[in-house]
């Protein structure tokens, strides 16, 4: 198939590709949201696009959907065209998408959050997503698993967790950078807060809308990590390391 993009593909493409047992379908939710001086605001929508492929190709019989934003930011919304949504309405969306896809004949559908802030909705809305919708539900809602896995990997290329950062740090950086070089500007990146947002993020309370902090009381700048250590490189295998880690947890959710 010359695309899993189910936006790409016209309605005649996609009944070819189901009768060939292409079944599944996956679909990131993202953001449009501040990502530090360097960064585009697109970013999280951009990785889910990415990662979602990614995954879907892991998989094997799964399009993709498009990624939902924006998402849950309502931390971000001191930076300039940043922009957020209810939890409810996220929610709804991601229920419309399972609504619309299960009763076109997908059997599975498979929610990849994309943003921090979205994590949090994905596993409130799973238990009812399963009952209500004819179709396999699954969903990756362990945000802290997924930073350790990006930091494992960042580590190897000698990045500290502090430098590969939760929101535009090192390993952020290096995937945009793999993606789309051309919307990042590496001449603006600079050091936000470094501490250990693990630590921290396990302490903070989760609002209807993501996380109940303000992004700026931890760095003016919008950064969490050290983007300047960033390469393609790094990218690269961050996409691969990630796409590995939520393809083995698909398919043991899958069954």
């Amino acid at each position: 198939m010359k695309t899993l993009r189910i936006e790409e593909m016209t309605w005649q493409e996609i009944k070819v590709a189901m009768e060939q047992g292409y079944r599944r379908v996956i679909f990131a939710l993202g953001s449009i949201e501040q990502h530090g001086p360097h960064l585009p605001l697109v970013t999280d929508t951009l990785l889910g696009d990415v990662l979602a492929v990614r995954v879907a190709e892991k998989l094997g019989s799964t399009l993709v959907a498009p990624t939902i934003r924006p998402g849950c930011s309502e931390h971000h919304l001191s930076f300039p065209g940043s922009l957020s949504i209810s939890s409810d309405l996220l929610a709804a969306l991601a229920r419309a998408y399972c609504h619309s896809l299960a009763n076109q004949g997908f059997q599975a559908i498979i929610l990849l959050p994309s943003h921090g802030g979205n994590f949090a909705t994905v596993k409130r809305i799973l238990p009812e997503l399963e009952t209500e919708i004819p179709a396999k539900v699954v969903g990756y809602f362990d945000l802290v698993e997924f930073t350790r896995v990006q930091d494992a990997i960042a580590y190897k290329y000698g990045v500290s967790a502090g430098e590969s950062g939760a929101h535009a740090g090192c390993s952020e950086t290096s995937l945009v950078l793999n993606e789309r070089p051309d919307l990042v500007h590496m001449d603006q990146a600079q050091a936000g807060f470094v501490g250990d947002f693990l630590a921290l993020a396990q302490n903070i309370p989760s609002s209807s809308a993501g996380f109940a902090i303000k992004w700026e009381n931890f760095s003016p700048l919008g950064v969490l990590g050290d983007p300047r250590p960033a390469s393609v490189e790094l990218g690269r295998d961050l996409l691969e390391g990630l796409a590995d880690h939520l393809a083995a947890f698909y398919r043991i959710a899958l069954g």
